[in-house]
């Protein structure tokens, strides 16, 4: 039993370095069986390649429209943060939206969660402060952040 609890925080250990992030892995942890990535968008040119955002969006809203489960992933670097939310829908037009945050912010190092309401409505933030649009499931921004937005 001791062997398989080691491989398994093995396993985490090396996808964490070989790039999995907090937010990807809460993403995954949502994603229905089957689903669909439509991708990580991000302003960051460290990542290597990366979606474009509006094909990103429009697969998750073509996804969402048909009723296929999926993921999109957007991460933000500004001068001294790192802000990433990720949507992710079930086949039932179910959606979550999952937010992380890094250095000076307000509830860093802290997943939050957002279930969306019903009927879901997929905005598109058009003035990102990162330089591209981000997708959300309601309007952004929230008008009551902690109301809103549950801790993990």
């Amino acid at each position: 039993m001791l062997a398989i609890i080691l491989v398994a925080a093995g396993l985490v250990l090396y996808r964490l370095c070989d790039g999995w992030t907090i937010i990807e892995m809460a993403a995954r942890l949502h994603l229905q069986w089957g689903g669909t990535n439509c991708g990580h968008v991000t302003n960051s040119r460290y990542h290597g390649e990366t979606t474009r955002a509006d094909a990103a969006i429009t697969c998750a809203q073509t996804a969402y429209e048909y009723r296929q489960p999926f993921k999109v992933i957007f991460t933000g670097y500004g001068t001294d943060e790192e802000i990433s939310n990720t949507l992710v829908a079930n086949s039932e037009g179910r959606a979550i939206e999952v937010f992380y945050a890094t250095g000076m912010v307000t509830n860093g190092y802290r997943l939050l969660r957002h279930r969306c309401d019903l009927p879901t409505h997929l905005v598109i933030e058009k003035d990102s402060p990162y330089g591209f649009p981000r997708l959300h499931c309601a309007e952004w921004p929230p008008k009551n952040l902690d109301k809103d937005f549950l801790l993990w």
